[in-house]
């Protein structure tokens, strides 16, 4: 958006500077912004109020519906390597399947929850979201697929979240997308959760500077922080800044915490560029994103 331009003054033309001829002027063009003023002030609130002068809602922009994402190329986006290209898998009827050369080697990608719409980035425009799934013969792992209606067309996410072990609902709610998934840490394999362990957790997706984060019930990383059985989760004793994705331009969650734990086995061997971690503010534990030079320096 264009930043006006302001009217141009007397001081700054000279003219009648010295004769009191620009005083005039200058006052005529306080009396003409004034009149301007009004006149859009009244026509603005005239836009958004019937005649009765109750408030109108604007209308919500629904063409993202029309749009065919049965059969279209979709991002596959990365899950443990966030430096690695997305795939593309390019979908018919809502599925691709590689029968490969025997049982054993069939790939397929269908989706496990189709397109839900709901405007998850408040910009008055339905966007979607859908959760993918893509099974071999020994495994399944699912992808959190979101597109967002800009310029006339989805335009879809490259951004997933990581350590999600299922997804069994999407709902659209006010503000984004409610989902109820399972989770384990982020990086790791759904393989290395506990018996015991209890993962079902609600939390509401939304899109806020860019960023796909969890914002409720707090704000945090849509990316999981449940820790594997083997993980003792550490109290870090540093100022750190968590943000909602391992980016040094992902939104920092907060620098009010009241802490801050690291998923790690603390012996080192694990050097990656960012780690995840369990941040207790508010009253709610949310996951974030460290770096390793934050951490280590």
């Amino acid at each position: 958006m264009s930043t006006p331009q302001q009217p141009t003054t007397t001081a700054e033309t000279g003219l009648g500077t010295k004769t009191g001829l620009g005083l005039k002027i200058s006052g005529s063009i306080i009396v003409v912004l004034i009149a301007a003023t009004a006149v859009f002030i009244w026509t603005n609130q005239s836009s958004s109020h019937d005649a009765t002068g109750g408030f109108v809602e604007p209308v919500m922009n629904e063409d993202a519906k029309q749009v065919d994402l049965f059969n279209t190329t979709v991002l596959i986006p990365p899950t443990h390597d966030f430096t690695a290209t997305s795939d593309t898998v390019t979908l018919t009827d809502g599925e691709y399947v590689d029968e490969g050369a025997d049982m054993f080697s069939i790939v397929r990608y269908e989706y496990w929850i189709p397109p839900v719409y709901a405007d998850i980035d408040d910009d008055n425009a339905l966007d979607a979201m859908a959760v993918l799934q893509h099974t071999t013969f020994e495994r399944a792992e699912f992808y959190l697929l979101t597109w967002l209606w800009q310029d006339g067309e989805l335009v879809q996410m490259d951004r997933t979240a990581s350590g999600v072990c299922g997804i069994e609902t999407l709902n659209p709610v006010d503000g984004g997308v409610e989902a109820v998934v399972s989770s384990t840490a982020a990086r790791e394999s759904c393989y290395a959760l506990g018996v015991d362990e209890t993962l079902s957790e609600a939390l509401t997706l939304s899109v806020v500077d860019g960023n796909l984060v969890q914002s409720a019930p707090a704000l945090g990383a849509v990316d999981r922080c449940h820790p594997p059985v083997w993980y003792q989760p550490v109290s870090l004793d540093i100022p750190v800044t968590p943000r909602v994705g391992p980016f040094p331009d992902a939104l920092p969650i907060t620098d009010k915490y009241d802490e801050v734990r690291w998923l790690s086995t603390g012996d080192g061997a694990s050097r990656t560029d960012w780690y995840i971690v369990q941040v207790d503010v508010g009253g709610h534990t949310v996951c974030g994103w460290i770096s390793d030079e934050e951490l280590f320096g």
